[in-house]
């Protein structure tokens, strides 16, 4: 009977509807949508799963962090994403309460956030950093599509351990699956390039390299960076005692902090960065009672690190910034592109045009590898890798004055 009376009342507000008339509430109560439960006043409470329900998205971060132990530089990507989506809330928000409407909506505010913003307008949070964005006569470049989705990224790995331990239903979607910027094939490439042949040769030549000076900080910094493929990070970090022989080939053992588990690896000397007399530096160093290749770049990240968050960021300073923003400038190289990290792009492109393979390329750069075996460096590979980095060759980059003159050097000591 009830059914019937149902499905009266649908076929006659159908009709209805079909001749145009506004049709109104339904009146029998099944056709109704179901009251919103209502907890204290808090329609989303029936949303809280767990003690953890309460919880901010900041304090989930760091609940995160603590469990699954990241790199610093993941860790501190951690925080910054859950305190940018808190500024966009204009509050401290309960896990419990952030919902998909809430994440589509971040995504939109990211897609008009400036880059850098909370350097370039300090004090700030995000919203404001937008608002004071507009207001210039020449607006700073907002956040690309890339940038964008790594910090949805971030907050979707939030939420789904927040949905995994009691912080919202666990039957329920992660509100921030799925929620990324659609980058078109017209967007403008890739964030960073290889340095040219006439990029190297600007680079590489006087004033900077002179064949009457010293190799300083700088210049070893650039040389090893083209020759290996490090991070800034990484060689900001080398001990003397990380450049060692392994199984009779001079490396570099990347021992320190590092982006993730793949990047902890040994890479070895390429000849050239040997005939410019690296192992006369190290020496020299160690007779200065110096423990790290780069001592004073490395005093400097250490005395910044004390009030940052992320170890990859201020590691990643000081050398780079000065050849980001004093020399490539100079030598007229402004593609923004083109930066202290295009040398490791350097590196990979020259691997790939010798006919190295992706795999042996991988394992030099510390890229991520997927298999069973990449936490595992393999002493019989050493020789392979450095059979692989000596085919390499860089167009425009001529280092032979230099070699001449530091041999030069090296037999005038010896006589």
């Amino acid at each position: 009977m009830v059914l019937a009376s149902v499905q009266l009342e649908v076929l006659q507000r159908g009709e209805r509807r079909d001749e145009g008339e506004d049709v109104g509430e339904p009146k029998h109560p099944m056709l109704r949508p179901a009251p919103q439960l209502v907890v204290n006043g808090d329609p989303l409470a029936k949303r809280m799963a767990g003690e953890n329900s309460h919880k901010t998205l900041t304090e989930i971060a760091d609940l995160v962090i603590a469990e699954k132990r990241p790199a610093n530089g993941t860790a501190y990507e951690y925080r910054v994403a859950a305190r940018m989506l808190g500024e966009f809330f204009g509050e401290p928000r309960p896990v419990y309460t952030i919902l998909r409407r809430d994440i589509l909506g971040f995504k939109t505010a990211l897609m008009k956030t400036p880059s850098n913003y909370s350097k370039r307008f300090p004090g700030k949070t995000l919203p404001q950093a937008i608002d004071a964005n507009r207001e210039r006569a020449q607006p700073f470049d907002t956040l690309d599509g890339a940038t964008a989705n790594k910090w949805l990224s971030r907050i979707s790995t939030l939420l789904a351990w927040a949905r995994d331990n009691g912080g919202f239903p666990p039957d329920e979607e992660n509100p921030a699956t799925g929620v990324k910027v659609e980058q078109g094939r017209d967007r403008k490439g890739p964030p960073r390039i290889p340095f040219t042949p006439g990029d190297l040769s600007k680079i590489f030549a006087a004033p900077l390299f002179s064949r009457d000076q010293q190799l300083g900080e700088e210049h070893w910094a650039l040389l090893i960076g083209l020759h290996t493929g490090l991070r800034a990070a990484e060689i900001a970090q080398i001990k003397l005692d990380s450049v060692r022989l392994e199984r009779g080939v001079l490396v570099f053992a990347i021992e320190e902090e590092t982006k993730n588990d793949q990047s902890r690896r040994v890479v070895p000397v390429h000849s050239t960065l040997i005939a410019l007399g690296l192992e006369a530096h190290i020496e020299r160093l160690r007779q200065a009672g110096e423990n790290q290749l780069f001592p004073e770049w490395y005093r400097k990240a250490v005395a910044r690190k004390e009030t940052s968050t992320s170890a990859n960021q201020t590691f990643a300073n000081y050398v780079p910034r000065w050849f980001n923003r004093t020399l490539l400038p100079s030598l007229g190289i402004v593609d923004g592109r083109k930066k202290f990290h295009s040398l490791r792009h350097s590196l990979k492109t020259a691997l790939a045009r010798a006919g190295v393979s992706r795999d042996m390329s991988d394992a030099i750069t510390g890229h991520d590898d997927d298999s069973a075996g990449a936490g595992y460096v393999h002493a019989q590979a050493i020789e392979a890798m450095r059979d692989a980095l000596e085919t390499v060759h860089f167009d425009g980059l001529d280092l032979s004055s230099l070699i001449r003159a530091n041999q030069g050097d090296r037999a005038h000591s010896i006589a």
